[in-house]
């Protein structure tokens, strides 16, 4: 068994314990992790995967969401309750009218596929919605999320591209280039921030993160994410400096 095979077995039970016994927000940053290993995936890029047992890594994640919410329901019921969340009854309304297309789908094998995945989608947004329910884990999810981005740019620069961009390194519901660039999208806000706001050592990270994930992206060539990481950190930038201007428009007043 190779030495990363090993440690993703490791760092996978590792967390599924964690989750159960410390923090039931664990459970997430595992998911994670199996989102962005892929180790379903049979790829080149993913060799390691040959050395370890063909589970169905996703779902033993999402099971073990569910167990954790399961488990302390009435605490995750206080700290964050679902009705109060205005977003999650559109994302209801909007599954209810996919359902509810079944009726006039032009294609039925195609819409029945999504609306499924559209599904599983919403339940779990649902769930981690639960169970990460401090400001300290919800940075690690995100860091999580960040360091898993800059993975699959790192993948892209250990491929290398063929014709014209990178293929073969896809995720576990987008295996094509687009919908893998796509994903790499809110990375760059979510850097800028920390970078932004977070400490030197955080500001270094990001910009280390931040060089793989674009070079990824440069690799990976596609558009719609270019377009995407031009209009999501124009309009935090500009979010970011009238904020500031607000907030140095108040001192004054505060002080009198």
């Amino acid at each position: 068994m190779s030495k990363f095979a090993l440690i993703f077995l490791l760092v996978f039970f590792g967390g599924i314990y964690s989750a159960l016994v410390y923090n039931g927000a664990l459970a997430f940053v595992v998911y994670e992790l199996v989102y962005f290993l892929n180790p379903g995936s049979n790829s080149q890029a993913r060799w390691w995967t040959a050395d370890i047992p063909g589970l169905r890594y996703s779902l033993m994640c999402v099971m073990l969401m569910m167990l954790v919410l399961l488990k302390n329901y009435r605490e995750f019921s206080i700290s964050s309750p679902w009705g109060q969340v205005t977003p999650f009854k559109w994302m209801i309304a909007l599954l209810l009218m996919y359902y509810l297309a079944y009726t006039f789908a032009i294609h039925s094998g195609m819409h029945s596929r999504f609306t499924f995945e559209f599904t599983k989608l919403i339940i779990i947004v649902f769930i981690a919605y639960k169970i990460i329910n401090t400001k300290v884990m919800l940075d690690a999810c995100l860091w999580a999320y960040l360091v898993g981005c800059a993975y699959i740019g790192y993948l892209a620069t250990s491929q290398g591209r063929v014709g014209g961009r990178v293929e073969g390194i896809g995720l576990v519901d987008a295996p094509d280039s687009n919908g893998t660039a796509a994903v790499l999208v809110p990375a760059a806000v979510i850097l800028m921030y920390f970078a932004w706001q977070g400490s030197k050592k955080l500001k270094a990270l990001s910009v280390v993160l931040g060089a793989l994930i674009a070079n990824g992206l440069v690799l990976i060539n596609s558009r719609g994410a270019f377009l995407g990481v031009v209009a999501s950190l124009g309009l935090f930038l500009m979010y970011m400096i009238f904020l500031n201007t607000r907030k140095k428009a108040r001192k004054p007043r505060q002080l009198c």
